[in-house]
């Protein structure tokens, strides 16, 4: 059997698509009937094979994909594709609920990319309790976020990586732009306690599934909307002392996100991505400390290796740095709080703290679990919005 000639690295070509390393992969795999993942002959090479005459060799390093080759007739339907959609696009919307801690009650909207809304049903508490037990952030509401994206209707595998992808990227970006934690009810089924003590099973909301994706933001109706809040109000103060659902200008700060370098974006998104954890209010204070912190860690310079074990040295002393460069404080006792957060961390994340075991609920307070997880939050998300602001690691503000 004649080996496939991979003679075109087709990867600029993707790249100025505005392809990433995943979409890519899904793009071919549709593209090559038949299609199954395997690992290459070569180091740190994927082969997408569908047989004889129709494969794709995916190279990559640490950085992410440098290569793709592909055969010439791969590349000739490659080229229609990016071709055509270079012409027109076809806009879908895809939605889904997300919690927070104060109500919505207008909408705000940055065109060709989201929509917040108030959630289209009545809204009650039925818990019969001041606050929820257990939740101390507060009493969680419900609302919209609605994202377009391009759609591709004729590679229907790809169209769905880009809907998920594109609603993800958007929960991330925006619960991290607001000044209060969000999180999403991920249960498909939970056991709720109904009026006159009966208990129902009841379905949960299904994140990505809950409508069908349309063509346009949904119709808003009479609802007012919401204008964004000026950015350095927004940022320090984070919430503290306010009672509404505000917005920074959402606009301004994703196109700051995708002027980053490829890498640097990457390290924003994870940055997101472990502020989502960190808001999750099934989770206790230390595992929300933990990922607040991890926010932070992903957008440190890498610095040096130990040439023994590999692992980084001196990140404490970047931690700090960070945190004295991005987070606006000039007050003693407030950046004390904020250097302990490191040897917080590596407590818990080392395994010599659990909060249930050696903080149970009624017992001795030897730790602020609550305050350090708020600071760890607070410096988190201010410090992210200040990574970002000043263009991230491209900028080399570690040698400023």
């Amino acid at each position: 059997m004649a080996a496939t000639a991979l003679e075109h690295n087709v990867l600029p070509e993707l790249r100025s698509a505005g392809h990433d390393d995943h979409a890519c992969g899904v793009l071919l795999s549709e593209l090559i009937v038949g299609a199954g993942q395997r690992r290459g002959d070569r180091p740190h090479e994927i082969v997408i094979d569908g047989g004889e005459g129709n494969q794709a060799s995916i190279r990559f390093n640490k950085g992410g994909v440098k290569e793709i080759w592909v055969p010439a007739p791969l590349k000739q339907r490659l080229a229609e594709i990016i071709e055509c959609a270079g012409r027109k696009l076809a806009r879908k919307v895809i939605s889904t609920t997300l919690l927070g801690y104060r109500p919505l009650d207008k909408y705000y909207r940055v065109d060709d990319w989201v929509q917040l809304r108030p959630v289209e049903t009545v809204v009650f508490d039925q818990t019969m309790l001041p606050a929820l037990l257990g939740v101390p952030d507060g009493r969680p509401h419900p609302f919209v976020l609605e994202v377009a994206y391009a759609s591709t209707p004729e590679l229907p595998l790809f169209e769905a990586h880009r809907s998920m992808v594109a609603l993800d990227e958007a929960k991330l970006l925006v619960s991290a732009f607001l000044d209060l934690p969000v999180h999403q009810n991920v249960s498909t089924f939970a056991w709720a306690l109904m009026p006159e003590y009966r208990t129902a099973l009841v379905r949960c909301t299904t994140p990505h599934l809950e409508n069908p994706p349309d063509q346009e933001f949904s119709d808003v109706g009479g609802l007012q909307p919401l204008p964004p809040t000026a950015e350095a109000t927004y940022f320090n103060r984070l919430g503290v002392g306010v009672s509404t659902f505000e917005v920074p200008d959402m606009s301004v700060l994703r196109t700051r996100y995708h002027a980053l370098a490829l890498d640097d974006k990457r390290r924003f998104l994870r940055a997101c991505a472990n502020l989502w954890d960190s808001g999750d209010a099934a989770s206790h204070d230390g595992k929300r400390l933990v990922s607040s912190i991890s926010a932070i860690e992903a957008l440190l310079p890498e610095g040096e290796k130990c040439s023994t074990c590999r692992a980084h040295i001196g990140i404490a002393k970047r931690f700090k740095a960070f945190v004295r460069r991005f987070v606006p404080t000039s007050h003693e006792g407030v950046l004390k709080v904020y250097d302990a957060l490191y040897s917080s961390r590596s407590v818990i994340a080392h395994g010599s703290w659990h909060d249930i075991v050696d903080q149970p609920m009624f017992g001795l307070r030897i730790r602020d679990g609550f305050t350090e997880r708020l600071a760890a939050w607070n410096a988190a998300k201010a410090g992210a919005v200040g990574w970002l602001n000043v263009g991230g690691n491209s900028t080399a503000w570690w040698d400023d």
